[in-house]
């Protein structure tokens, strides 16, 4: 089986690796946007925003894109036509949250399995500010809570300083429920191991770097033995 990317993936990834260098902020949004790169049909593959994600961890981006393009892929699969068509445009930024240990409460209505819920209790919010939704996963798929109905919370914080976090009480807000759409968490664990990846190599290619023109007893430390190790262990791993 052969893993590496093909011919077109290859130029999929430095077309985004051109953009994350060039654009940033609003104006990068957008132009995800007008690319199709937040689409949620089987057109846009897997591997496609893997490599992109890629991208994105290797520049440090900041931004929602993970739940937005998570929250595309389960409107797709939930049939939500105008949520994933609002995502596809970039007219909805998706915030991810994640329920604080047993306080959280999520009440069916209507009893279907997909529908609307009702949704009480203390989340943890990344990345909320300037978003129009949050996702939020529960058994079986995904809860869907537009920020309007949010307070705003208070500031936690966060290892990353590019990263917002916030803890906020909510009281029997609606959410938009998702049913059938286990396999998109899946896949948001592959987009994780993608950024976790670009930081990986970004690091490998900043250390090499340094190795070669920082300068011990007269010698670049990269030609020293225990350092020369160290990074080729770095880019093995």
């Amino acid at each position: 089986m052969d893993l590496l990317p093909d011919a077109r993936e290859e130029a999929l990834a430095a077309r985004t690796r051109a953009l994350v260098a060039t654009t940033s902020g609003a104006d990068l949004w957008a132009q995800w946007a007008a690319n199709g790169w937040f689409d949620g049909s089987e057109e846009t593959t897997l591997t496609d925003h893997a490599l992109r994600f890629r991208e994105l961890g290797r520049a440090l981006v900041p931004g929602p894109f993970l739940a937005t393009v998570v929250a595309a892929r389960m409107a797709e699969a939930a049939d939500d036509t105008e949520t994933h068509d609002d995502i596809r445009a970039g007219r909805a930024l998706v915030a991810m949250a994640t329920p604080l240990k047993a306080l959280m409460g999520v009440t069916r209505v209507g009893g279907s399995e997909g529908g609307d819920a009702r949704v009480s209790g203390r989340l943890r919010l990344f990345d909320g500010t300037g978003s129009t939704h949050v996702l939020m996963a529960v058994t079986g798929g995904g809860a869907l809570i537009g920020t309007n109905q949010l307070p705003a919370g208070d500031v936690v914080r966060s290892i990353d300083p590019q990263v917002e976090v916030r803890t906020v009480e909510v009281q029997d807000v609606h959410a938009a429920l998702w049913s059938g759409t286990g396999t998109a968490l899946a896949e948001a664990a592959v987009l994780v191991a993608a950024l976790a990846s670009g930081i990986a190599e970004a690091t490998l290619t900043a250390s090499t770097e340094f190795a070669k023109v920082r300068e011990q007893f007269g010698k670049p430390i990269g030609t020293f033995q225990a350092v020369k190790h160290r990074c080729a262990d770095m880019a093995i791993r």
